[in-house]
C-alpha cells in the first residue's frame, strides 16, 4: 500500500504519518515503535533511497514504513528525484509484498506520475493533527488524473515520546550528512568560506590572465583587442553569467597590459 499526507511545512505531516503506523502496529501485532525497533540498523523511518532500499529488504511483511521529506531539502530537486526513482522501483517490486509505504510532502506532484497512478489514499493536513482522508482513484476515461473520495477526518495524537525524540535526532543526522553547508562552499586559506560561483569565477579570470589574447575580438576601430564573453564561456566551459562577470573585472586589466595581436 502506497500513501501521503500532504499539507504546509511543519503541519505535523510527518508526526501524524508516525501516529497512524503506531495505530496499525498495535492492531496488528507488529512490533512497536520502542527500544530495539528503533535502534536496529534499518529503523521504520527512511531519509533517502538508501535507508529506504535496505528498509523494504529486511522489514518483516505489514511492517510499515514513512520516507520523510526534510524541511531543508525543500529546495532540493535532486532529493525528490531520487525519491522518486525509488519509489518507481518500489512499485515495481517491493509493492506486492504487504510492506506498506507513507510519505510526506507539500504536495502530492512531487511524486512521480507512475507513483501517484498506483497510490490508494491521501490524507490532507487542515491543521497539525488533524487530515482529511481521501481515497484516491484513476480516472481512465476522462481528462482529469484521479478522483479523490472523501473518507472523512483522522485525528492523531503525537506518537510516543521515544518515537519523537529518535525521530527528531534522525532528522537532525541526515540534515548534517546530506545537505552540510561545507557542500555548498570552499575553505580558504584564513578559514573563510567562498561561495561556488566565487570560486569559478576566480578559477576563469586565472585562466584568462594567462593569455588574455586568446579570449578577446578586435575593437571596432582595429587598434586594440577586448575581451568576448563568449569566447571566455565556451574556452573556459562556465557559464555565461561568469563569463560576464568576469569580463567586466578583467576590462581595465586587459586594456593596460593587452596590445593588438599581430
Amino acid at each position: 500500500m502506497l500513501a501521503v499526507a500532504t499539507g504546509l511545512p511543519n503541519w505535523g505531516k510527518s508526526y501524524w504519518d508516525m501516529a497512524v503506523m503506531e495505530d496499525f502496529h498495535k492492531d496488528w501485532g507488529l512490533p512497536d515503535f520502542r527500544g530495539k525497533y528503533l535502534d536496529h540498523a534499518n529503523p521504520p523511518i527512511v531519509f533517502n533511497s538508501y535507508q529506504f532500499w535496505l528498509r523494504m529488504q529486511t522489514c518483516g511483511e505489514w511492517e510499515w514504513t514513512l520516507w520523510d521529506e526534510p524541511n531543508k531539502g525543500l529546495s532540493h530537486r535532486d532529493w525528490y528525484l531520487d525519491m522518486n526513482k525509488a519509489v518507481v522501483t518500489y512499485i515495481q517490486t517491493f509493492r506486492f509484498k504487504h510492506k506498506p509505504l507513507l510519505l510526506a510532502l507539500p504536495h502530492i506532484r512531487l511524486l512521480d506520475k507512475s507513483a501517484r497512478a498506483v497510490m490508494v489514499g491521501e490524507a490532507m493536513m487542515k491543521r497539525p493533527g488533524l487530515a482529511r482522508v481521501h481515497q484516491l482513484e484513476p480516472d481512465y476515461f476522462g481528462t482529469r488524473e484521479f478522483f479523490k473520495y472523501f473518507r472523512g477526518e483522522v485525528e492523531e495524537y503525537l506518537p510516543n515520546r521515544q518515537f519523537r525524540n529518535w525521530y527528531e535526532e534522525a532528522k537532525m543526522k541526515f540534515h548534517e550528512t546530506d545537505f552540510p553547508k561545507e557542500a555548498f562552499q570552499q575553505p580558504t586559506e584564513t578559514g573563510e568560506t567562498k561561495s561556488k560561483q566565487t570560486v569559478e569565477l576566480e578559477r576563469v579570470e586565472g585562466i584568462v590572465r594567462q593569455d588574455p589574447l586568446r579570449f578577446g575580438k578586435p575593437s571596432p576601430d582595429g587598434k586594440s583587442y577586448v575581451l568576448n564573453a563568449q569566447k571566455i564561456e565556451a574556452l573556459t566551459n562556465t557559464t555565461a553569467r561568469v563569463a560576464g562577470k568576469a569580463r567586466i573585472r578583467l576590462e581595465d586589466e586587459f586594456g593596460s597590459k593587452a596590445s593588438p595581436k599581430k
